[in-house]
């Protein structure tokens, strides 16, 4: 082989790998959906609690994409003052179906670090889809739900009730 020739191979193999590694760059920072069309949400809290740009959203325990902003809402003689942080979120467009009428969200603890997530739950299939830059409603979540679950901690209240009911009735007689 020539002296031009090696120097072309070198040149294009210098920038084949440039190349490759700036594609493995892209995914390991934007992540696998980088490419996948987003649908855009938002989310009005009091406060945004350590919320992030970046923070993971989930739907139903699935990573579904990320938070994109948070920011202050605009405020005028229409604002109704608390609630006037908002939190955009983009979820990947694959599972925008999913949110619809009924979604609400709620912010939770990950980590030992109590960084914040956005959790969403799925909505009502029978509902019609949330339309682009839809507002979901915040809920709020106890410390005891994020630990034992929305279902028990129902049922935990249930049965206390019970237990306080009976308790009544013994003590009358």
């Amino acid at each position: 082989m020539s002296s031009g020739a090696n120097r072309s191979f070198s040149v294009g193999f210098v920038l084949f790998i440039a190349t490759l590694l700036g594609v493995v760059g892209l995914f390991v920072v934007g992540g696998p959906g980088i490419f996948e069309r987003q649908s855009h949400y938002q989310i009005l809290v009091e406060s945004a609690n350590n919320v992030r740009k970046g923070s993971k959203v989930y739907l139903d325990g699935v990573v579904v994409g990320q938070v994109s902003s948070v920011s202050f809402q605009d405020l005028d003689e229409s604002s109704p003052g608390p609630g006037n942080v908002v939190i955009r979120v983009a979820v990947g467009e694959q599972n925008a179906r999913r949110i619809r009428g009924g979604t609400v969200a709620w912010l939770s603890s990950e980590g030992l670090l109590g960084d914040q997530v956005v959790e969403l739950s799925s909505g009502d299939w029978n509902r019609k889809k949330l339309g682009p830059d839809g507002e979901i409603p915040l809920v709020t979540r106890s410390f005891v739900e994020d630990l034992i679950g929305a279902q028990t901690r129902a049922n935990a209240e249930a049965l206390l009730d019970e237990l306080v009911t009976l308790l009544r009735n013994v003590q009358k007689g």
